[in-house]
């Protein structure tokens, strides 16, 4: 029984079929219908003959959630708070991160003043209960739910982190009274303190969840017309997955669906090579993403911001902590009023697409730009499906970039190609310089449709020795999914000087913690799940600060050992540990993984096609060699395990292009990755 796994992207739909029985990989590649994507998952499935009616599992990461916040196109929200509560969401955390830009400003709330609804209730920060929740006050509130369309309701009361009766209570009776739209309540998502962050938490869910409840709808359709019996699971953004119901109701588990299968997939790549310490890196149409793995683990952050620090919505969830910059193949290149040139973060996306693509684009792109270098080839292009237009590339560089400066259409492509690899370059730098951590001490996995195109320069740029390419990396999200297991997050306050009778406390916690985790994960998936693995971890201070750092802790709670990992990870954070000050513990962490049974990358083989074993030749640019030079360019299925190459040459696939720029020497190594050793920056 085959396993597939489908990521949906802004430019293109990626899929990927495991057959066990053969140990064979297929893949596919068609660009995102973004009216209606389930029509993609459907295209796909036909395009490339795949039978779901047989398969053991389908597995789906999807950019709709982030895309629907970011794109304003969710659903009319109100907020229910307790009373003098209702400006939570505009006063924020009260700071200006940009204190001296005049023109800064926030992101306008997602629920507006007069959706944002007061009913009497009182918790005290102890979790005694004060003020009953008067229930009575429901009915003006439905009434005006009624009157103002209001297709999704967040519920969020002040201590409810600590005690969620009140919570409960009103979410019952206003699921009872109004049973048309969505409630989501703030204890269902996160149980920490901070009542900004999870107010904004329940509100982006309750945002999100109709349209992410229609869309995975709409797929679990598609997959019941083809007979599919099996499990729908879907990809959640702390690097787990989760049942297609469980996901419809936590849809701000989903902001980095997509993107997170390739850090899982890297992190896979690490334990079969035994490198622990990696970036990975995606470069897909819309966006370049990037992401550590350290010590063979992505770490995760419970503070993520859709549309940036400061200004963007805060989500108090366990999210990978990457970083992604608006500088994907399909990013337009531009010159603003005063002649500054831009790439991004505006993308032509799929539809239209770059103007190569001859899909009505007209503005030149990323992609346009290597393809008028040399580095695509217009005639086999998504495994030759796609025919690129090379003069229409070059009329719309000359009309909107090199005309205008007086420059030649080459000259202009390759600074787009340069500039995008800048920006792409500094999302590595904010995972590692900017972290205290060498990049250096680093190997870079780069994927996606053109991650393999730009690695070189950008590992160059940061004196990162090694690159790895893995095979079909324009399909490694997709196949990332079918390397996942199931995860459930929890977090609970404790709020307590570290000393051994905390950690006695903190071991119960964990132990009734952990007992839930295990019950939820065998109840949503009775079959296939066998170890629960768990991860701890502890959000811990210095006695007076604010701040929290994140510490992984041992199986064992010992208070020199805690202590130790504290001070471990404050120096690691900040430079400095204080280790005459007294430290707190604030809350703890549990990650429960729920190991299914499985493919691994060792018993993926890509299927061969026949490709001829000698290279063809182009004209390639190469701005470190000043010009023009002639380049063999292979495909990749004649590489054969224990092949090496020296740069400059050019590597095809049916998914994806890798350059090898002057300098870089190349090896196939017995699982099939290339192996790219970095030279020395000119």
């Amino acid at each position: 029984m085959v396993e597939v796994g489908v990521d949906i992207g802004g430019t293109f739909t990626d899929l990927a079929v495991y057959d066990p029985s053969s140990g064979q990989m297929r893949f596919g590649k068609v660009l995102t219908t973004p009216r209606d994507p389930s029509a993609g998952v459907s295209h796909a499935l036909d395009a490339f003959e795949v039978d779901v009616a047989g398969a053991a599992v389908f597995v789906h990461g999807t950019t709709l959630a982030i895309n629907t916040v970011i794109e304003r196109t969710g659903a009319r929200t109100a907020l229910i708070t307790t009373r003098g509560f209702r400006d939570v969401l505009e006063i924020g955390r009260g700071n200006r991160p940009q204190s001296y830009n005049i023109y800064f400003k926030r992101l306008d709330p997602l629920v507006p003043r007069e959706l944002r609804l007061e009913l009497t209730e009182r918790m005290s920060a102890q979790g005694e209960p004060l003020t009953a929740p008067r229930l009575d006050e429901l009915d003006a509130i439905v009434t005006e739910l009624d009157r103002r369309e209001v297709e999704a309701v967040a519920i969020c009361f002040i201590n409810s982190y600590r005690n969620p009766a009140h919570e409960i209570e009103v979410a019952a009776a206003l699921r009872a009274r109004w049973p048309r739209g969505v409630v989501t309540a703030s204890h269902e998502l996160s149980r920490e303190f901070r009542e900004f962050e999870r107010t904004s938490t329940t509100v982006v869910n309750a945002y999100v969840a109709p349209k992410l409840q229609s869309y995975l709808t709409g797929i679990e359709q598609v997959l019941e017309t083809r007979r599919f019996s099996g499990p729908f699971y879907v990809v959640e953004s702390n690097a787990g997955i989760s049942t297609a119901a469980n996901a419809k109701q936590r849809a701000c588990f989903l902001m980095e669906s997509g993107p997170v299968a390739g850090v899982i997939g890297s992190a896979r790549i690490g334990d079969l090579l035994n490198c622990r310490n990696l970036v990975a890196f995606d470069m897909g149409g819309t966006t370049a993403k990037t992401c550590l793995v350290v010590d063979g683990v992505p770490p995760t952050t419970e503070d993520y911001y859709i549309g940036g620090y400061g200004q963007g919505y805060v989500l108090q969830v366990p999210v990978l902590d990457m970083v992604e910059v608006g500088a994907g193949g399909g990013s337009v290149a531009w010159s603003d009023e005063v002649g500054g040139i831009h790439v991004g973060p505006r993308s032509a996306g799929a539809a239209p697409g770059p103007v190569c693509y001859g899909a009505g684009g007209a503005e030149p792109t990323v992609t346009d730009a290597n393809l008028l270098l040399g580095r695509l080839n217009q005639d086999y292009f998504a495994d030759g499906r796609m025919r690129l237009n090379r003069d229409a590339a070059e009329r719309a560089f000359e009309h909107h970039l090199a005309g205008r400066f007086h420059m030649s259409v080459t000259e202009m492509a390759a600074g787009i190609v340069d500039l995008a690899n800048l920006t792409m370059a500094e999302a590595v730098r904010l995972v590692t310089i900017r972290r205290g951590l060498d990049p250096r001490d680093f190997a870079l996995v780069a994927y996606g449709g053109g991650g393999p195109l730009h690695a070189s320069a950008i590992a160059r740029d940061l004196s990162i020795p090694t690159v790895i390419i893995p095979p079909t990396p324009g399909n490694f999200s997709a196949i990332g999914m079918l390397l996942m297991d199931l995860r459930r997050d929890s977090t609970e306050m404790i709020l307590r000087p570290l000393r051994p009778d905390t950690l006695i406390e903190t071991e119960a916690v964990f132990q009734r913690l952990q007992a839930d985790a295990e019950r939820t994960i065998r109840e949503e998936q009775p079959r296939g799940v066998g170890e629960v693995v768990f991860q701890r971890f502890a959000d811990m201070r210095y006695r007076g600060q604010q701040t929290t750092v994140k510490v992984p802790l041992g199986p064992r709670l010992e208070l020199d050992d805690v202590q130790q990992r504290f001070e471990r990870a404050y120096e690691q954070r900040y430079g400095h540990a204080a280790r005459d000050l007294p430290a707190e513990l604030v809350s703890v962490r549990l990650a429960a993984h729920g190991i299914r049974s499985r493919a691994t990358l060792s018993m993926m083989t890509p299927a061969a096609n026949g490709h001829r074993a000698e290279p063809s030749w182009r004209e390639v640019y190469f701005k470190q060699a000043s010009g023009w030079l002639r380049c063999p360019v292979w495909r990749r299925q004649a590489l054969l395990p224990g092949l090496r190459l020296e740069g400059p040459a050019v590597i095809e696939e049916p998914s994806s292009t890798t350059i090898l720029e002057p300098g870089d020497e190349l090896e196939v190594n017995d699982h099939g990755h290339l192996m790219i050793h970095v030279g020395e920056q000119a």
